[in-house]
This record gives structure tokens, sequence and C-alpha cells, in this order.
């Protein structure tokens, strides 16, 4: 799943359909990617890696299915290029095996 703010689409003087095609396809490229590396590589393709003009949000998780059939998110670890030292690792629903 990835959650986003215009920010990371949106440029000044290009409808945001270019911005949303551009996600499109790096999304269909890098599917699987583990989540850090994924935002990491979103970043870099849409041209915010190192900040941008608009404020930018980005959240990519995964959702792992147990053997019990509950579905929770999987561990989130920033990876070692990230420049956010605010991530906020989450813990999965019920036991890991």
């Amino acid at each position: 799943m990835v959650l986003y703010t215009d920010g990371l689409v949106a440029r000044l003087g290009e409808d945001i359909d270019a911005g949303l095609d551009r996600l499109t396809d790096a999304l269909a490229r890098h599917a699987g990617l583990d989540p850090g590396h994924l935002a990491d590589t979103l970043r870099a393709r849409l041209g915010v890696a190192d900040g941008g003009p608009d404020d930018t949000a980005l959240v990519v998780t995964s959702m792992v299915w147990n053997p019990r059939g509950r579905r929770g998110p999987s561990l989130l670890r920033p990876s070692s290029r990230s420049r956010s030292s605010r991530a906020c690792p989450t813990t999965p629903l019920g036991p890991r095996r």
C-alpha cells in the first residue's frame, strides 16, 4: 500500500495526471521491492529524493499473510539511504514465526 501527498506527484505548470503516470510506472517497475527500498526508489524516480518544491509525505507498507489467516503490516525499516530519521516501525498483528 502506498500513501502519499500531492508533493510527490504534482509539478508546477504540469497536469497532475503526468505525475500520477510517473508514479504508476515506477510502482509497476519496482513492485517487488521491500517497503523501505520502494519508498527510496519512488522518491528518486519522481525527483524528490533530495526534497522538492512542495512538502512531500510518503508511506509504503506491505501486507503479509500468516498461517492463521490474519493479515498485518510488515515491519517497516528505513533503508540506510533514507533521509528520514523519524520512521516509526510497526509491529505485525499476531505472533511472528
